[in-house]
């Protein structure tokens, strides 16, 4: 069913389309919106999505509409939507009359699965402002604050629980911490001392002194390996905006963080990082930068500007959770941030570890309380559309072009 308005001479046409039939078994399924002739003079298209009919039952399905000119995409989840709303999708602005051919939009719904968080094994202390190492099973974490001690107690986890291991040097909140559990490195912090340069290396029993850092530092970030680490941002009375790496013996400068800050987090390798989130100029931020073993350049801004949180990762794909009171996680797929599943609990200055789709994070602070929880997330299976989704979904197609 259609319908043609005409003013100003100006006419807008349009098209009702539907997904529906989702009887087969595929975790995708496409629909053709409208071809349009490069000589019909339209001007832009409209995609409405209206009246979720039978219900989405919440579930995570990626619809994207695309094609035209300039291959505009629109990506949406639908477990944004309530039935028998209209939702404004995107006003393509697109020129077909400039091609040579003919323009076919199309959208395409797709099953992205949804990420569980569930709680996992207690933690032998309780402690906040902790760093960790490691994947989901066979992750570590090491030093922090339990409210009155600075602390130096490593503990490592299998996936299902924790066992005591060598404590560090130094008692110390924090830090800095990066790669495995049998090979895990240690930097900065900050005790009654003052703000630490040293760095430690574990061997998955017990820890020995590495390479001093060239800037003092703490309330840090740190992604990469024992022999190949970096660390970026912190405090040390100001805003700190220094990158250092570390080959396995001593630590180099790097290009700074475009946004000094401290409270962030980050993720990757040396030659390929992530910062996001942290404290400057009084408030949270929610600017993303990439590294590329050389310089920082800015990337897509995440939904919440936390502090204190907790990231898993690369640049390809990463999650982001916790801090600052917040309860979703936030998914990365290279381009853009997204928001994720719920977490059970809210948390802020956890040790946290693992991939992308695979994360953990364990102890942290919240409601004056020093935590001994965890949690893990792992990424969600695509699945039949035909499981999900009970009805169908109808959206509206506009499209405007003169008239004489």
């Amino acid at each position: 069913m259609g319908i043609t308005t005409y003013e100003n001479n100006v006419v807008t046409e349009e098209i009702t389309k539907s997904f529906s039939d989702f009887s087969a078994a595929a975790t995708s399924k496409s629909v053709d919106i409208i071809t349009l002739d490069p000589k019909s003079g339209v001007l832009s298209v409209e995609v409405v999505v209206e009246n979720v009919m039978g219900g989405l039952n919440n579930n995570d399905c990626l619809i994207t509409f695309g094609g035209g000119g300039t291959n505009l995409i629109e990506n949406f989840n639908t477990s944004s939507f309530s039935e028998d709303v209209n939702q404004n999708i995107r006003n393509f602005i697109d020129e077909p009359f400039l091609n040579t051919s003919s323009l076919m939009y199309t959208a395409t719904m797709q099953s992205q699965g949804i990420g569980i968080w569930s709680l996992g094994k207690s933690t032998s202390y309780s402690r906040d402002n902790l760093a960790g190492a490691g994947t989901q099973t066979a992750g570590v974490i090491f030093n922090g604050f339990d409210g009155v001690n600075y602390m130096n107690a490593t503990e490592e986890y299998d996936g299902s629980s924790w066992s005591t291991s060598g404590g560090s040097s130094a008692s110390k909140r924090q830090l800095g911490g990066c790669g495995t559990q049998t090979s895990a490195l240690s930097m900065g912090g900050y005790n009654s001392g003052g703000f630490r340069i040293d760095s430690e290396e574990y061997n998955g029993a017990s820890w020995s002194a590495g390479g001093n850092l060239n800037n003092a530092r703490g309330y840090l970030a740190a992604c990469g390996t024992q022999t190949a680490g970096l660390c970026f941002g912190g405090w040390t009375g100001s805003y700190f905006n220094v990158t250092e790496e570390y080959n396995g013996a001593s630590w180099t400068s790097s290009g700074n963080l475009l946004l000094a800050r401290y409270y962030l987090s980050g993720c990757g390798t040396q030659t390929s990082a992530m910062s996001m989130s942290g404290v400057w100029g009084g408030s949270g931020a929610n600017q993303c930068e990439l590294y590329d073993g050389a310089i920082w350049t800015i990337g897509s801004d995440t939904i919440s500007d936390t502090a204190n949180d907790a990231s898993t990762g690369g640049q390809s794909s990463a999650i982001k959770w916790g801090g600052n009171g917040i309860l979703y996680s936030e998914l990365y797929d290279g381009l853009s941030w997204k928001v994720g599943s719920n977490r059970s609990f809210r948390t802020y200055g956890l040790g946290y570890f693992g991939t992308s789709t695979a994360a953990a994070g364990a102890c942290g602070y919240t409601a004056g309380k020093y935590l001994t929880d965890c949690d893990e997330y792992d990424e969600g299976t695509a699945q039949n559309l035909n499981g999900l989704i009970a009805g169908s979904l109808t959206f509206k197609v506009k499209y405007i072009k003169y008239y004489s």
